[in-house]
C-alpha cells in the first residue's frame, strides 16, 4: 500500500532530549515536503534533560512528567502550527508502559489527552524494566556466540521477555494505544516466529499501529514482521525518532528513512494515514 503522504511521527523536541530548536526543526520538515509530523517526547517520571540557556522556549533543565508541562507543551505546538501553516503538527508523547500494563501518566492526565483532535497516544517499553542489557550490546559490538543459548535457557533473560510481552498485551488490552512506537528496541531478541506472529496480531486485534522506526535500523525481526504484518494487515507507522544528537543532518536521516518507506510499500503493508489523528477519539479505551 502506498504511503498517503510523507509523514515522520516520532520526533523528540526540546520539551524532552531533542537537540534542536523548534522553527530550524519545522522549516527543514517542510523543505523535505514531509506534510504531517508527530512530536513525541518521554513522558516518564526520570526523563530530565538539560538544555542549554539560550534553547527557545525550553532552557535549562526539562521534564514532561507533569500536568502543567505537559497542557503547555500542547499549547506551544497550537501556537507553532499557526506559524508553520504548511505541515501538520500532530500531538503525542512517549509514553512509557509499566510491566503491569498501565501508563507512566502524571497526576491530572489521562490517556484521553492524547485522544482529542490532533493527537494520539503512543506508548513504549524505553525506560521502565524489563529492558534488553542494551548497554552491554551497545557497547560490546557484534553479539556473541553465547547469546541464543542465553535468550533460550537464562531464568533471567526468559523472564525478561514473558514481562515484556505481558505488559505489552496488558496496556492493548487496556488502553488501546494509537501507537506502539520502536518495539525492536527494547524487544526480546531470539523470540520464536509464532511469538512475533502473535505481536502482529494483537496489533491488528487492537488497532494499534507498529512503529517502524529507521533510527535505529530495524533489521530485528524485519523478515517476519513484514510477513505476518501483510498477511494481517497490521497497522504501521513510519518514524524517524529524531533526536539531534551527533554531527549528522536531519535531513541525511530522513533521506535514510525513505528506504523504510519503500520497503513498506514493497511489502504491501497497511500504512497509517495520519489524518485519522484530526479526529477527536477520546471516547475510546479507559479514561
Amino acid at each position: 500500500m502506498k504511503a498517503p503522504f510523507l509523514y515522520d511521527l516520532h520526533v523528540h523536541t526540546p520539551f524532552s532530549d531533542g537537540q534542536v530548536d523548534f522553527d530550524t526543526m519545522l522549516g527543514i520538515l517542510t523543505r523535505l515536503n514531509v506534510e504531517f509530523v508527530g512530536f513525541a517526547d518521554h513522558v516518564f517520571p526520570g526523563a530530565m534533560y538539560v538544555h542549554s540557556r539560550t534553547m527557545p522556549i525550553c532552557p535549562g533543565l526539562t521534564n514532561c512528567f507533569s500536568e502543567s508541562t505537559l497542557r503547555r507543551r500542547k499549547a506551544v505546538f497550537r501556537l507553532l502550527q499557526r506559524k508553520h501553516p504548511r505541515i501538520t503538527i500532530l500531538h503525542s508523547g512517549e509514553v512509557d508502559t509499566f510491566p503491569d500494563g498501565t501508563l507512566a501518566l502524571p497526576p491530572g492526565i489521562t490517556p484521553d489527552f492524547f485522544r482529542d483532535a490532533g493527537s494520539y497516544l503512543m506508548v513504549a517499553k524505553h525506560h521502565t524494566i524489563p529492558k534488553q542489557l542494551n548497554y552491554i550490546y551497545k557497547h560490546r559490538g557484534a553479539m556473541m556466540p553465547t547469546d541464543p543459548w542465553a535468550w533460550r535457557y537464562s531464568p533471567r533473560l526468559r523472564l525478561n521477555a514473558l514481562m515484556w510481552e505481558k505488559g505489552v498485551y496488558a496496556t492493548f488490552a487496556r488502553y488501546h494505544p494509537d501507537v506502539l512506537a520502536h518495539p525492536h528496541e527494547t524487544m526480546p531478541l531470539y523470540l520464536p516466529e509464532h511469538r512475533v506472529r502473535r505481536l502482529l496480531l494483537s496489533c491488528k486485534k487492537h488497532g494499534v499501529a507498529y512503529e517502524l522506526n529507521y533510527a535505529e535500523k530495524p533489521r530485528t525481526y524485519l523478515k517476519e514482521v513484514f510477513t505476518w504484518g501483510e498477511k494481517y494487515q497490521t497497522p504501521f507507522t513510519i518514524a524517524s525518532d529524531f533526536h539531534g544528537f551527533g554531527r549528522k543532518p536531519f535531513e541525511d536521516i530522513f533521506n535514510e528513512g525513505l528506504e523504510i518507506f519503500e520497503l513498506a510499500e514493497r511489502w504491501n503493508l497497511n500504512i497509517v494515514n495520519p489524518e485519522k489523528y484530526l479526529q477527536d477519539r477520546s471516547r475510546r479505551g479507559n479514561p
